[in-house]
């Protein structure tokens, strides 16, 4: 686990098949990194083939429980190894025990490596515990799943030996208290030896203490109870539980509902989540749940981990209780509820370096053993031992009564001991007394570098009659707090601070932002060399107040998305802004367009830039063009990157047809146009296509205007509109020739029934001369190939009945000759 965030506060919740809540979550298959070297030398190999385990005195050759027991017995020093053979094993298996599978052999270490957490399980059936490792015995297991084990002491695995176990699940493993015994130890495991675990996954695994005759029973370690010494690498703890029963005249509780350390603890890189501990009453008395996720009686030190939404249903520390040694850094515990504690509850000694303290709250009285009603203190924590705090942020957490004889105590931090603070940020708590920081009577509160801020109900600090507090100095308030300060604390003072963020680190932070004067504004202190995400303190003249050290100040663009200019536009300026919060960074931004870079200078006023680029070169075609932003950062400040587009918009072009004259009988004279709003040197060769002219005005077609008519022309770079022009024919400058032509256009055009022209028309009227008779006129007509059937047709309209003979006119009764 390199990085570890913020969770969700709040889940969907369904029942296991005993009816306990449990988190709506995929259950977890863990993931063979690799295949660890648990043994030197040669040790002797045993393989087994049955998916059966019927007991060492069976005889049955490569029976599990069989194979076990010729492990244990076994004389090489260099150990023994068990397998499982592939051909059986390569679909899931589940191996059931009558009995308990004890490792034994004293002679050499004893490794089991199974085939995968999701090809074997061995189970217990809720009847058995799964295995046992005597004193003595070295022993390691891999790629397996233990599950439904089953017992008062170690469900799934009792260690008294020296024991590593890798890429293992563990779950559904429960331990009850047994007959004359008030406690069960460890669901899944109870490590009275020397334990180390990598990469494993314990689930919905629970300790339960039952009644004993008058009295209540106890549940300790969920999951884990460590009486030995236990190392823990890698790995998850989901959804388990330490329970107490009530008896008639006390109560019974529960303590650790993932862990219960009494020995000595290490954890790195594991998340919890989901815990809980509960205890339970009786008329007389009402047992505890302390340890959320977490008891500690002996010594806990904790790396790059994360408690999340795990509960102390009626007793101390949501995430952690301790009343023994612990060091936690760079842990997150988020979401968590207790009566008292929402987080962390510490009576003992304890050191809190880097990490998030977030979102856990109180929300209740306790009902104590004697069924009297008390205040809950400490939403974040609750400090009744010696703490030590140092680059944490503690946020969002809530201390709040429901009872008017009640008051919820210290939203972020309550304390009845010795606290010392050092560059912490206490933020958006809230409490009825003491939204920040409650301290009691006679403890002692010392800070120095502390940020308390928007802790709005009950105030920032409160401080109970005659309590202690002492400040020394370079602390920040939002507020004005009634307790004594140095006069270089700043009160009243909005540090200007970010909200809950990932903003580098293991854990998460809220950011100084630009202009902050928690800037600069601390204090060296001893030891303390970096902020909570490791940067390192101070970056300025001197380090930050607060958990944060502000490296650089975030930088900010504000450009257009985008920018249209016309085709042919001959340089364009590309302008924007860009900011640090109430800062402007110094130094230049680099645009680029179209492949070209070019460096604009900020304005240290206004944070605007600018830079024109030459544009008449670009096309519409391959618009839109990709605008790129980037500030490289400098000192004080990060670099920061923007995008935009410019789109380059057709520019206008209108075509002109140019109006011509013809004379009648004449060819229409060639057709022209002009062109209005080429740009960059263009001409019409530079169009993707040409324009088109044309007129259905000929050569003797009757005098008067005829369109000429413009299209055709392209280019993806013009937006380009047409303008018709007009071609006159001229009329016939013989006053005789043009009613000849109207009584022979009028005679045709009855005959084909038709208002226009047929271009075979012009031929006849052409050979037109003065004495010409119209039946002369309708003959020819008649007689060309053309026309032919449209007169035959229509014949008798008007132009007299022709003769016909062989298919010619030889005769045009009743025609009369064209005018004179």
């Amino acid at each position: 686990m390199t990085r570890i965030f913020s969770p969700p506060l709040s889940r969907a919740t369904s029942r296991d098949r005993r009816g306990r809540s449990r988190s709506a979550r995929r259950r977890l298959a863990l993931e063979i990194l690799e295949r660890r070297a648990l043994l030197a030398g040669d040790p002797t190999a045993y393989l087994v083939n049955l998916a059966s385990a019927v007991g060492a005195g069976s005889g049955v050759v490569g029976d599990l429980a069989y194979v076990v027991g010729r492990a244990n017995a076994d004389a090489d020093p260099d150990g023994s190894v068990i397998r499982f053979d592939p051909a059986v094993f390569s679909s899931p298996q589940t191996i059931t025990l009558t009995a308990t599978l004890a490792l034994t052999g004293t002679v050499g270490p004893i490794a089991i490596e199974g085939p995968g957490t999701d090809l074997l399980t061995i189970s217990g059936d809720d009847a058995v515990q799964v295995f046992r490792v005597d004193t003595g015995v070295t022993a390691s297991m891999s790629g397996l799943t233990i599950a439904h084990g089953h017992d008062a002491s170690g469900g799934g695995i009792h260690n008294a030996g020296n024991l590593s176990i890798a890429q293992v699940i563990l779950s559904e493993n429960q331990v009850f208290s047994a007959d004359g015994s008030y406690t069960g130890t460890g669901g899944a495991i109870d490590n009275r030896g020397i334990l180390t675990i990598v990469d494993a996954a314990f689930l919905e695994n629970g300790a339960t203490g039952r009644q004993q005759g008058f009295g209540g029973g106890l549940g300790s370690g969920g999951a884990v109870y460590n009486a030995g010494t236990l190392s823990m690498t890698g790995g998850r703890f989901e959804n388990n539980h330490a329970y107490g029963e009530g008896g008639e005249f006390g109560g019974g509780g529960g303590f650790g509902g993932a862990i219960f350390n009494s020995g000595m603890l290490t954890i790195a890189d594991v998340a919890l989540d989901a815990n809980s501990a509960r205890g339970a009453g009786s008329f007389v008395g009402q047992g505890r749940g302390d340890g959320g996720a977490i008891y500690n009686s002996g010594t806990l030190t904790l790396f790059r981990s994360s408690i999340t939404g795990c509960v102390a249903a009626n007793g101390d520390g949501g995430g952690i209780y301790s009343s023994g040694v612990l060091s936690l850094f760079d842990v997150l515990i988020a979401g968590g509820g207790a009566a008292d504690g929402g987080g962390v509850s510490n009576s003992g000694t304890a050191t809190i370096q880097g990490g998030t303290i977030s979102h856990n709250q109180i929300s209740g009285a306790t009902i104590n053993r004697y069924n009297e009603l008390s205040d809950c203190s400490g939403g974040g924590i609750d400090n009744r031992g010696s703490m030590t705090i140092v680059n944490v942020t503690i946020t969002g957490n809530t201390a709040a009564a429901p009872w008017g004889e009640t008051k919820g105590r210290g939203g972020g931090i309550s304390n009845s001991g010795t606290l010392l603070l050092d560059f912490a940020t206490i933020a958006d708590n809230t409490a009825d007394e003491g939204g920040g920081l409650w301290t009691s009577a006679g403890p002692a509160v010392t800070m120095c570098g502390v940020s308390l801020l928007r802790n709005p109900d009950g105030g920032n600090v409160a401080v109970g009659g005659g309590g202690a507090f002492r400040s020394l100095g370079r602390n920040l308030f939002s507020d004005a707090p009634g307790v004594a300060l140095d006069p270089t604390d700043l009160i009243d003072t909005d540090p200007l601070l970010g909200p809950l963020a990932d903003n580098g680190g293991p854990t998460w932070t809220m950011a100084l932002l630009a202009g902050s004067p928690a800037v600069d504004a601390g204090i060296a202190v001893d030891g303390v060399t970096a902020d909570q995400r490791g940067v390192a303190r101070p970056w300025g003249a001197a380090p930050d107040v607060g958990a944060f050290e502000a490296d650089r100040w975030p930088t900010a663009f504000d450009v257009p998305a985008g920018t249209t200019i016309v085709y042919g536009t001959a340089s364009t300026a590309v302008s924007g802004r860009i900011t640090a919060g109430a800062l402007v960074p110094p130094g230049d931004v680099a645009v680029t367009l179209d492949g070209v870079t070019q460096a604009a200078a900020i304005d240290p006023t206004s944070g605007a830039f600018t830079s024109v680029f030459a544009t008449s070169g670009l096309h519409t075609s391959s618009s839109p063009y990709s605008v790129a932003y980037h500030y490289a950062g400098a000192v004080g400040f990060l670099a920061a990157d923007a995008a935009g587009v410019l789109t380059v918009a057709p520019a206008p072009l209108t075509v002109v047809a140019d109006d011509q004259v013809a004379a009648f009988g004449a060819d229409p004279p060639a057709l022209t146009a002009r062109y209005f709003g080429f740009v960059n040197g263009d001409d019409p060769a530079s169009l993707a296509r040409p324009a088109t002219l044309t007129t259905t005005a000929v050569a003797y077609s009757t005098p008067g205007r005829y369109p000429i008519l413009a299209s055709g022309a392209a280019s993806p770079d013009y937006a380009i509109t047409f303008v018709d022009g007009a071609l006159t024919v001229a009329q016939p400058t013989s006053p005789h020739l043009r009613r000849r032509v109207a009584v022979v256009t009028s005679l045709y055009r009855r005959a084909l029934g038709r208002s226009a022209e047929p271009a075979g028309l012009r031929f006849w009227l052409g050979r037109l001369d003065a004495g010409s008779r119209a039946e002369d006129v309708a003959r020819r007509i008649w007689s060309s190939p053309e026309h032919h059937a449209q007169i035959r047709r229509h014949a008798g309209l008007g132009i007299g009945r022709p003769a016909m003979s062989g298919g010619r006119v030889d005769a045009w009764q009743g025609a009369s000759r064209i005018g004179r």
